[in-house]
């Protein structure tokens, strides 16, 4: 009898130890389970995160849209400022029609220098660039070369740079309203050079 009442009590710490284990291990399993579970949920949640960013981004697709059109635009009008060959080419006579406009006297030009590399700091691809250059003398009275210069700036309708002005004075003492002084200047130029295909 004590040996079946043994055999009942390790029957009995058979069953215990193996509910026990089997509890330990159901345990264990559902702590790994969470453990997973909860790093599922983290990408999860950062999935959601990037979707919402992306559809927050989308939204602001027809912004992003017009600012784009406004700086198409911008750029667009910014280059018809930028003189084409042809523009290039009818510039000396522009420059002659100033001086007469503004009384200026014997408007000569050196030889003029095209198609010069660009070497302006700040500007994207400069080959995309070239810059042309004018040197002139003239001669006027001080009225008509301050006239004549803010023409050139004022009405010209592409950009221009002017440069190294000098004024020569008839005499170093008081000159009279009227004379004519002696000037010499350069004029510089930007055109827009398109990427060949």
């Amino acid at each position: 009898m004590a040996s079946a009442d043994w055999s009942e009590r390790t029957k009995l710490l058979v069953t215990v130890a193996v509910a026990l284990a089997a509890n330990l291990g159901v345990w264990g399993f559902a702590y790994k389970v969470h453990g997973d579970w909860k790093i599922e949920e983290k990408k999860l949640q950062n999935v959601r995160k990037a979707a919402n960013d992306l559809a927050a981004q989308n939204a602001k697709k027809p912004e992003f849209e017009a600012e784009l059109t406004a700086k198409k635009r911008e750029f667009e009008t910014k280059e018809k400022k930028l003189p084409n060959d042809h523009h290039r080419d009818d510039f000396m006579e522009k420059l002659a029609e100033y001086a007469q406009q503004t009384n200026m006297d014997n408007l000569l030009p050196d030889p003029p220098q095209y198609s010069l590399p660009v070497t302006v700091p700040g500007i994207e691809n400069p080959q995309n660039f070239t810059r042309d250059l004018w040197k002139l003398r003239s001669s006027g009275d001080f009225k008509s070369i301050c006239i004549f210069l803010n023409t050139l700036e004022e009405k010209h309708k592409h950009f221009l740079n002017i440069e190294n002005v000098q004024i020569n004075t008839a005499n170093s003492g008081m000159n009279f309203t009227g004379k004519k002084h002696d000037i010499s200047f350069a004029i510089e130029t930007y055109r827009y050079v398109p990427d060949k295909p």
